[in-house]
């Protein structure tokens, strides 16, 4: 059985672009990912953005620190909360949110 990490590539290869900021080092482990339509709504700057880790919706036995870091917004257009950015990020340290906000501010 595929890992969810090993379904996260199969979907970034067959949608190229998808992935704006990835690492598989140890030290600062990330996949950021935005649809073009999600960038369309932040850069809206309609509403204030949040920020949520969530802990044990990805799993993978290697690397039992996965987290999912989502950032949202409400859109005036949707009328409704949308996801703007969406970080696997595979530990909790310092430069894991570093690589996470900084393709948030980009």
């Amino acid at each position: 059985a595929k890992s969810d990490i090993d379904v996260l590539a199969s979907i970034d290869a067959m949608n190229p672009g998808l992935t704006v900021s990835s690492s598989l080092k140890s030290n600062d482990g990330h996949v950021i990912i935005q649809t073009p339509g999600m960038k369309e709504v932040m850069l809206q700057k309609a509403n204030a953005l949040q920020t949520d880790t969530i802990m044990g919706f990805v799993k993978d036995k290697k690397i039992p620190t996965l987290n999912v870091t989502c950032t949202s917004t409400f859109s005036e257009t949707l009328q409704c909360y949308v996801p703007v950015l969406v970080g696997i990020l595979f530990g909790m340290s310092t430069i894991h949110y570093q690589w996470y906000f900084n393709a948030l501010i980009e």
